[in-house]
């Protein structure tokens, strides 16, 4: 290309492949640049005269021209060869679309085959992922189940066999079963944990209320004992108080009618106190109390405090003893008050606590004696002196 053009004019008179193939090469135009550069070069000009400044500012321009002859003439072949570019792009993409189709219709069959196949083998996953599911949910439970309930569930997932129809996901299935075996076991134990603690407190329970009605009823039957010696007046406001009392089921239980009953016969005790205190408040004691009258103090005490050995039982043995027709009674004769009958012998602590029955014996015991006592103190108090001291 370069032996066949030789002027400046021809290379830029070129279009088309010939000016892209001519200016795409460096060899083929430094001819022409040289050409420029030796003709502006070979000038040589005196700058003292004005004609000699003027042709160097005319080849300045010639320069100018020649470089913006190349230029535009590149940038034309620039331009034509982007337009090509451009529409070899468009042919690029034609193509493209064309054999893309093609392909898409020729792979088309086998596709709709390999999307079917996909297809079944997501619904066989989810199916055995949907079984795995079912497995774990047995391991959830609602608070209300029962242990029972929970153990047949745990025999359902023993009695599973995964071996089979789980396929790759055999081992996620007897995980699950190990889970919800776990969870539910767990929760077994968290229910009997919890109704021993239940039974407990249930039995604490139990054993408190027994122990609240034990107190108040031990408590009722010794009021008498805490009266003994008190006004008339103050005993009878406490008859009043016991008459007017309810005895309710849902305080006493079982025994209501064990309640009842002593509530009965403390009103009945009270009642025989409360005679006899007003027996005595209308003596008027004239001499010094006798060791009898002392006993009498001593058992208006709590029948716990009667105990062998005690001064309180000798003073009790004592006014028992001294209730029997003996010679060397001061007083002398039959001396029994009006239906009573001595205890045999004195209780230990050991015996009261616990016994509501014992204790009310006692207290019984004690009533009587008191009622003796008085009676006694009322024959002393009727006697001379010198029959009492004799």
């Amino acid at each position: 290309m370069s032996t066949e053009i030789i002027t400046f004019e021809q290379a830029t008179s070129l279009t088309g492949k010939k000016a892209i193939d001519f200016f795409s090469s460096e060899e083929n135009v430094k001819p022409l640049v040289d050409q420029v550069k030796t003709e502006a070069l070979s000038l040589v000009p005196n700058v003292k005269t004005k004609k000699g400044r003027d042709e160097i500012g005319s080849t300045a321009l010639k320069v100018s021209k020649s470089r913006k002859a190349l230029e535009d003439a590149i940038d034309k072949s620039v331009a034509d060869l982007k337009a090509k570019v451009k529409t070899a792009t468009e042919v690029k993409k034609f193509v493209v679309s064309e054999l893309n189709s093609a392909r898409e219709d020729v792979l088309k069959p086998r596709n709709e085959w390999q999307a079917e196949q996909d297809r079944i083998e997501a619904e066989r996953v989810a199916e055995i992922q949907s079984r795995i599911k079912n497995i774990e949910s047995i391991g959830a439970f609602a608070n209300n189940e029962t242990k029972e309930d929970l153990a047949s569930r745990i025999d359902a997932l023993e009695s599973m066999d995964v071996s089979e129809g789980f396929a790759e996901f055999t081992a996620d299935a007897a995980t699950a079963i190990s889970h919800a075996t776990k969870s539910l076991n767990d929760r077994i134990i968290q229910i009997v944990e919890g109704e021993s603690r239940e039974e407990q407190r249930l039995q604490l329970e139990a054993e408190q209320k027994k122990n609240r009605i034990q107190e108040r009823l031990t408590n009722l039957i010794q009021i008498p004992l805490s009266l003994m010696g008190k006004p008339s007046q103050e005993i009878e406001v406490k008859i009043d108080s016991l008459e007017r009392c309810d005895i309710d089921e849902s305080e006493f239980g079982d025994r209501t009618e064990e309640a009842k009953q002593s509530l009965s016969q403390v009103i009945s005790n009270l009642k025989m106190l409360h005679q006899q205190a007003k027996q005595l408040e209308s003596i008027q004691p004239e001499h010094k109390e006798e060791p009898i009258q002392e006993a009498a103090k001593e058992v208006k005490k709590t029948p716990a405090e009667v105990v062998k050995g005690s001064p309180l039982a000798e003073k009790f043995a004592d006014a028992v003893e001294r209730t029997h027709n003996n010679e060397n009674d001061p007083i002398g004769g039959d001396c029994y008050a009006p239906s009573y009958v001595p205890a045999d012998y004195i209780p230990d602590v050991d015996d009261l606590d616990g016994n509501p029955d014992l204790q009310q014996w006692v207290i019984n015991k004690l009533v009587e004696a008191e009622q003796h006592i008085a009676f006694l103190e009322s024959q002393i108090n009727s006697k001379p002196m010198s029959a009492v001291n004799a």
